[in-house]
C-alpha cells in the first residue's frame, strides 16, 4: 500500500485547493497547449503563405515566435532601446502611444531569459496565471465556488484569449485590475492606490477603475460611511490611481516636450475621437466581415452583462460598461471597432455574466466552453499567420 502523503504536504494541497490552484493550472495548461498546438500546425500547413506574407518574425524558434505579432514589435523596441527621444515631423507612428509599465517589467526579465520576446511571453503567462488565481478568489467571494471555477475556464477559453499569452499588455493589465479589486474587498485601500497607479501606467483606460472601486467601497461600507472622516482617509487612496498616467505624462513632457503625445500620435494609426453611434451603426454604414464580427462581439459582450445586473453586482457592472464603452469613443474611419475584441477582453465581468447565464446546467456549460474553444482555436489560426482580423 502506498504511503500516505506527509502532513505538511496534505496541508499544502488543501490550501492550494482552497485557493483554486488546481482549477487554474488545469484550465491554463489545457487552453495554452491547445493554442500552441493550433499555432504550430498552422505555421506548418500554411508555411508558404507565412513565408510570403508574414512580416513579424521576432524569434528564430516558432514556439516563441507565435506569441509575437504586430504591436509586439513596438514593445520589443521599447525594451531594447527605450522611448524615442523626439517626435519628428512627418513621422506618423511613434512608440509613445505604448505605456511604460509592461515593457519595463519585460526589460527587467529579459537578461534572465536571454531574449526580450521570451521575457514578454514569460511575463504575460505568469501574469495570466496569477490573474486567474485572483479571479477565482474574487468570484468565489462575490458569488460562489462553482461559479468561480466556471469563470476561470471561460477566461482561459474565451475567444481571443491567446492574447493573454502573447507579448501584449492584456494579461498584465488584467492582473493589476484584479489586484485592485482583491485589495478593495479586503479594505486595504492604500494597496488599491499603489496597484492602481501601476495599472494606469500600463494603459490609459485604467483610469476608469476609480468609479467601480468607489462603488465597491460604498457597497461594503454604505453611503453613511461617506460622512465619516475615516472613510475619506481610505477613499483618498483612489487619488493615487491616476499617478501612473501623470508620471508618464511628465516623462513625455521632459523627453519630447508634449505631455499628451500618447494621445496625439493616435492619428498615426488613423484613430480619433468618434461618437459611440459610429461603431454601433458600422454594419449598416460600412459593412464588412471584420466590422460585422467586431460588432457582434461587442453586442454579445454587452448582453452578457444582463446576469451581472440581475445579480446586482453594481461595481462589476460599472467596470464592464466603462471598459466596453471607452473603446467605442476612439476608432479608425475604415474600422470604427478596430481591435475592439482585444481591447475589451480584460473586462472580466463578461466572464462572470456568461457563467451566471449558464448556471448549474452541465450541457449548457459544456456547449459554451466547447463553442468558445473552437472559435478561439479558429482565431488562433489567424493570429499565427498575422491576420489583422484577429488583432
Amino acid at each position: 500500500m502506498p504511503a500516505a502523503p506527509a502532513p505538511w504536504l496534505r496541508q499544502r494541497l488543501r490550501v492550494a485547493s482552497e485557493h483554486g490552484v488546481g482549477v487554474v493550472l488545469l484550465a491554463f495548461l489545457t487552453s495554452r497547449l491547445l493554442l500552441q498546438a493550433v499555432g504550430l500546425v498552422t505555421r506548418r500547413v500554411l508555411g508558404s503563405y507565412v513565408a510570403d506574407h508574414y512580416v513579424w518574425t521576432y524569434h528564430d524558434s516558432v514556439w516563441w515566435d507565435l506569441w509575437g505579432v504586430l504591436d509586439t514589435g513596438w514593445y520589443l523596441g521599447i525594451v531594447e532601446q527605450g522611448y524615442q527621444a523626439a517626435i519628428h515631423p512627418g513621422v506618423l507612428q511613434t512608440n509613445h502611444v505604448f505605456f511604460p509599465a509592461y515593457p519595463l517589467v519585460c526589460r527587467l526579465v529579459a537578461p534572465l531569459v536571454g531574449h526580450p520576446l521570451v521575457a514578454g511571453v514569460v511575463v504575460s503567462n505568469l501574469c495570466f496565471i496569477a490573474a486567474l488565481l485572483l479571479l477565482w478568489g474574487i468570484v468565489r467571494d462575490r458569488v460562489d465556488t462553482p461559479t468561480a471555477t466556471l469563470v476561470v475556464w471561460i477566461a482561459a477559453f474565451f475567444p481571443g484569449s491567446y492574447v493573454f499569452s502573447s507579448m501584449y499588455t492584456e494579461s498584465f493589465f488584467l492582473l493589476l485590475l484584479l489586484g485592485c479589486v482583491h485589495y478593495a474587498l479586503r479594505d486595504r485601500w492604500w494597496m488599491v492606490g499603489l496597484v492602481g497607479a501601476v495599472l494606469t501606467a500600463t494603459r490609459f483606460v485604467g483610469l476608469v477603475a476609480v468609479l467601480p472601486l468607489g462603488l465597491l467601497f460604498i457597497e461594503r461600507h454604505g453611503w453613511a460611511a461617506l460622512g465619516r472622516l475615516r472613510s475619506w482617509a481610505k477613499l483618498s487612496a483612489l487619488a493615487v490611481v491616476p499617478l501612473g498616467t501623470v508620471l508618464y505624462m511628465f516623462f513625455l513632457h521632459r523627453v519630447v516636450g508634449n505631455a499628451t503625445a500618447f494621445m496625439d500620435v493616435q492619428q498615426g494609426w488613423h484613430r480619433s475621437f468618434q461618437s459611440p453611434l459610429v461603431p454601433l451603426l458600422a454594419p449598416l454604414r460600412q459593412p464588412s466581415f471584420y466590422n460585422d464580427f467586431q460588432w457582434v462581439f461587442a453586442v454579445a459582450c454587452f448582453a452578457s452583462l444582463i446576469p451581472v445586473a440581475r445579480r446586482k453586482l453594481w461595481p462589476e457592472l460599472a467596470l464592464a460598461l466603462c471598459l466596453l464603452g471607452v473603446p467605442l469613443l476612439n476608432g479608425a474611419p475604415y474600422a470604427p471597432l478596430e481591435s475592439y475584441a482585444r481591447y475589451t477582453i480584460v473586462a472580466y465581468p463578461i466572464f462572470m455574466g456568461l457563467a451566471l447565464a449558464v448556471g448549474a446546467r452541465p450541457r449548457l456549460r459544456w456547449l459554451l466552453l466547447v463553442g468558445m474553444g473552437v472559435l478561439n482555436a479558429a482565431m488562433m489560426v489567424g493570429w499565427a499567420v498575422g491576420s489583422f482580423f484577429v488583432m
